[in-house]
């Protein structure tokens, strides 16, 4: 259980200044007082429980006016006895106040268990599949959903993890608050040996995946549930299989034809029915940690799809050749499916796509490097793999790297090959594929030529937001990029470059010793 952990002065500080650490904070404006005193008042039906002070707080960090502040405190909510409503009056308050939009939001989290570990662009993603996310001008979904989550965090929805900076946790009665408003349209099911009993209501369902417990049942779920929207399998250990998970995927989606949310994720799947082609709605499809080879062409029909995760799939060989048609698809992640060799032709028509953490270059020119010319709303990390494929320097220009401006964390990789290699030709084809300048992490593993291209080695091209450079198994490099236009540089990575493995030493020492602008190296290996 994730508890909190306060001091008596921690206390009585937070009590005392909810207002006043709100100004601070967020409002930058003082208090009145008249809203001093409305303060006091309200702190005091607090009852000395930090975390209702601190969720207050949130709320009123928005409420300029002394009226709103009033209202808060007049709330005939108060009045409400806690074996009444089964949550503490004070959260009930907070969650009254929220914004409709974020009210939403916040009961689809009731369909993960207590001390859940959040993963922000996770949670979001499945907030967009849902229809919770309400667009704004140009804004895009994920930026909108991105605003959402920060909004929840002010309001202590979400707390920051302690054991993992990039994940957030809810409270336990924050979580219970979210499962009373959630009622019986949203179930999450726990009972693993037994098909759960849901009622008709139910929308929302939520399977607790352990890999000790079998779901032997789990397709009778689907028998009277024909108007179920989402169905999860939250999985808890991932690294362990689910082995004993059985699930004919044909006979359970047979019943479930409005779903617009599914998940597999850990089932030990080794097919999945044609019959997904038939679930028009569906906008999210997550078959991480699977054991699918093949997906079948009628997954393609599904042009509202929004969402296709398909990590950890180690046995997946190729995805379907019809992907192209999959137009509204903004989210594919295919991390860690090692056996897939090449994209399916004509991925340039995915236009919508925001997130491609791996483009594996193909041979033919419907699937080859050009492309990746018209995605550029692509964002965070990409690794662009098979680069061996690229004939000429021509094609890499038809990428159009440069224009990828949301992409901070890239991957250059080249397989080894007996091949001979032409050593020009690779850094033409290696120089054409320059990214923007805004660059934060970039590794080149496996490149060919014997020179780094000119936007790497010569300082006209800057790259001065880049904290991290890895260069892997360059065997036929003759001499290291230069490193002092890199002025942020704080991590460097040289490993397998064996014909300057005994320069590499002397040359960094050599760049330290005359150029002052070398960035100060906070970690440095070389294997």
């Amino acid at each position: 259980m994730w508890t909190w952990s306060y001091g008596p002065a921690t206390i009585k500080h937070t009590l005392n200044n909810i207002g006043l650490s709100t100004q601070n904070n967020v409002c930058h404006h003082n208090l009145t007082q008249n809203q001093t005193r409305l303060n006091r008042k309200i702190v005091k039906k607090c009852k000395g429980l930090p975390l209702t002070v601190k969720t207050l707080g949130g709320l009123l960090r928005s409420k300029y006016h002394e009226e709103d502040w009033k209202n808060v405190l007049e709330s005939e909510i108060w009045e409400l006895s806690e074996d009444d409503s089964k949550i503490v009056p004070t959260l009930r308050v907070s969650y009254h106040y929220l914004p409709s939009h974020l009210k939403r939001c916040f009961v689809c989290c009731s369909l993960f268990p207590e001390d859940y570990l959040f993963d922000k662009d996770e949670l979001i993603l499945l907030w967009m599949a849902e229809g919770l996310l309400q667009p704004i001008g140009k804004s895009t979904l994920e930026k909108i959903g991105c605003a959402y989550f920060n909004e929840l965090v002010a309001r202590s929805f979400f707390q920051p993890s302690n054991t993992n900076g990039s994940l957030f946790v809810m409270h336990d009665l924050i979580h219970d608050l979210a499962t009373v408003f959630a009622g019986e349209f949203y179930f999450s099911a726990k009972n693993h040996g037994n098909a759960p009993e849901i009622s008709i209501k139910t929308r929302h369902l939520s399977y607790i995946a352990k890999p000790w417990h079998p779901i032997s049942k789990l397709p009778e779920v689907g028998n009277g549930a024909t108007h179920m929207r989402s169905f999860l399998s939250i999985c808890l250990f991932v690294d362990y299989p689910l082995t004993r998970i059985k699930c004919d995927s044909g006979h359970f989606l047979l019943h479930l034809r409005f779903l617009r949310v599914l998940s597999f994720k850990c089932f030990t799947l080794k097919s999945l029915s044609d019959s997904i082609g038939e679930l028009f709605h569906l906008h999210y499809l997550d078959l991480s940690f699977t054991l699918v080879v093949t997906l079948p062409e009628s997954l393609c029909k599904l042009y509202n799809l929004q969402t296709l995760k398909l990590r950890n799939c180690i046995k997946l060989k190729m995805l379907p050749s019809r992907m192209h048609d999959l137009v509204n698809l903004r989210h594919l992640d295919i991390e860690g499916a090692s056996c897939l060799k090449e994209m399916p032709k004509g991925f340039s028509k995915l236009k919508n796509l925001n997130f491609l953490n791996h483009y594996i270059v193909g041979k033919h020119e419907e699937n080859g490097i050009r492309e990746l010319g018209t995605l550029d709303s692509l964002q965070g990390s990409l690794c662009i793999a098979k680069l061996e494929n690229i004939n000429n320097s021509s094609e890499a220009l038809e990428a159009k790297m440069g224009n990828k401006k949301h992409i901070n964390i890239l991957t250059f990789k080249w397989l080894p090959g007996s091949d001979i290699v032409d050593f020009q030709t690779s850094r033409d084809i290696f120089n054409k594929l320059q990214p923007h300048g805004d660059l934060n992490e970039l590794s080149i593993v496996g490149y060919r030529g014997e020179t780094f291209p000119d936007w790497l080695s010569l300082g006209c091209f800057s790259y001065g937001n880049m904290t991290k450079l890895s260069l892997s198994r360059c065997t036929n490099c003759r001499q290291l990029p230069s490193l002092g236009q890199l002025s942020s540089l704080k991590h460097l990575e040289i490993s397998e470059l064996d014909v300057i493995r005994h320069l590499i030493t002397q040359s960094l020492l050599c760049i330290m010793s005359y150029n002052s602008a070398l960035p100060i190296i906070h970690s440095f290996a070389c294997n």
